[in-house]
């Protein structure tokens, strides 16, 4: 699934990502969960997707059957247990200033978006094609008079960086609040949700 796919990339690259103590402001915000890291994780990177620990851990803890998560929280709270990483799940609807601030001060952002089937790039489709990516970093035009914010991701469907504006990113994602399909009883809750992955020094 696109959930653990983005878990296991996290995995592989926990030496990499950045320690950070620095605050983010969340005052506009709907703060959703928050939960403190560990020094060390308890699980770690297997490429077997059938054997994966981190598959393993989430149905033991019921929060998924077949490695899909509608509910970001329980994407969260998986992060936090198995990678040891701070989390804090918002729902926002200012994701491009608290992106740039989120990525200036050493954290990462997951979140979830309706993906092209081809382009993988943001689309609307009511949440047929709901589909996670994190965020790594964006890049803004030299020219001062263009307020576009691109998002670099990756998402787990391709090796490639996705490249995509961060309004289309939050529109694709705002419109999964009408979601009409399902697999599983429980309720879709990735709209507008934004979360913010950080390590302690």
């Amino acid at each position: 699934s696109c959930g653990l796919a983005v878990l296991r990339i996290l995995s592989c690259a926990l030496n990499q990502i950045p320690c950070t103590t620095e605050r983010i402001c969340i005052e506009h915000d709907t703060l959703i969960f928050s939960a403190s890291g560990s020094t060390t994780s308890t699980t770690h990177h297997e490429s077997d997707s059938k054997n994966c620990p981190l598959l393993r851990r989430a149905k033991k803890l019921g929060l998924t059957n077949d490695g899909e998560f509608f509910d970001m929280g329980d994407l969260a709270r998986l992060v936090n247990e198995c990678l040891g990483l701070d989390v804090m799940l918002l729902e926002s609807n200012r994701w491009k200033s608290l992106v740039q601030d989120c990525i200036d001060k050493g954290y990462l952002c997951i979140f979830a978006y309706d993906r092209d089937r081809n382009t993988h790039l943001p689309v609307f489709r009511s949440g047929l094609s709901a589909h996670y990516a994190l965020c790594l970093g964006y890049a803004r035009a030299a020219n001062n008079n263009d307020t576009k914010v691109a998002a670099i991701a990756i998402h787990g469907v391709s090796p490639h960086p996705l490249i995509a504006d961060i309004d289309d990113f939050y529109a694709s994602s705002d419109q999964l609040r009408t979601a009409k399909y399902q697999t599983s009883t429980k309720e879709m809750l990735l709209a507008r949700r934004l979360l913010i992955l950080g390590k302690r020094r």
